[in-house]
């Protein structure tokens, strides 16, 4: 998600939030919070009841305290400048950063490769297809990630999480027979 100067989430279970190595804050779950861009390199975050809870320089890296657990980001626009351009809400795995490029906030997904797969499969093909088909879909899935790696470097992230890259839906899109 780039180029962002308000991003709403929120996640099931406790997280913490660190700037590099340094913990910020640990956060209860529930509700929605709000992460905005106050200028230069500042964040700050809003809990549900709209009051900053946090205040401070990006980047900054939101970890969840349980493996399972997920973090929904709200309001997503997926397919811009596309005709079937939209807002979605989508669940993600592992952890989040909130940098800072281009006086925007960029929001990226950090996530095990294995884990990746399991939301790329589905999203770029119908999970119900043959199991031979799909598990070629995961060998080119994953021979396209481990190549392309650091591909937008310059941006902060690896990989695009549409179609220019790998259509990549986040948990929501994960199907068990994927």
């Amino acid at each position: 998600l780039e180029k962002m100067q308000l991003i709403r989430l929120s996640w099931g279970r406790p997280v913490k939030i660190y700037r590099r190595e340094q913990l910020l804050a640990g956060l209860p779950a529930g509700g929605i919070w709000t992460l905005r861009h106050k200028g230069g390199g500042i964040l700050s975050l809003e809990n549900p009841d709209g009051r900053q809870v946090l205040s401070g320089s990006a980047p900054w890296t939101i970890v969840p305290e349980s493996d399972d657990s997920t973090i929904v980001v709200y309001d997503m626009e997926v397919n811009k400048g596309t005709f079937y351009a939209q807002l979605e809400h989508r669940q993600y795995r592992g952890r989040m950063e909130a940098a800072i490029y281009n006086q925007s906030i960029t929001l990226i997904n950090i996530v095990d490769l294995e884990s990746y797969l399991l939301s790329v499969v589905p999203s770029e093909m119908y999970a119900t297809m043959p199991p031979a088909a799909l598990q070629v879909q995961a060998v080119a899935a994953r021979t396209y990630t481990l190549r392309n790696m650091g591909r937008y470097a310059s941006r902060g992230f690896d990989l695009l999480g549409n179609p220019l890259s790998a259509e990549y839906r986040g948990a929501g899109a994960e199907h068990p027979q994927a």
